[in-house]
């Protein structure tokens, strides 16, 4: 999961599944439940478990990049329907281009 600089997503849950989220560059603040908000960057580790609300916002001036991990399956047909979901080809790497 890549989210541009100033950019996120709203409180969302995942009924049937935890979320891992593993942090690999960039900075930002993570939601989990009732914790508040609370500040993430690269090498950070963050659990969501089954049904509980969170968010994710980059506060940073790089691309947040995320490895986000669903167990058991089946909560991506969910993420496909945001708005800003673009799915890439393997290989392809995202690019963020400045709003002019």
């Amino acid at each position: 999961m890549i989210i541009n600089p100033a950019k996120g997503h709203e409180l969302h849950t995942h009924p049937g599944s935890d979320e891992m989220r593993y942090f690999i560059d960039g900075e930002g603040v993570q939601t989990v439940g009732d914790s508040g908000e609370f500040p993430v960057a690269a090498g950070d580790f963050v659990h969501v478990p089954r049904g509980t609300p969170h968010s994710t916002f980059n506060t940073g001036w790089r691309q947040l990049r995320v490895i986000a991990v669903c167990t058991p399956g089946g909560a991506e047909p969910a993420l496909r329907e945001l708005p800003d979901f673009t799915a890439l080809p393997p290989g392809v790497q995202p690019v963020w281009e400045r709003a002019r």
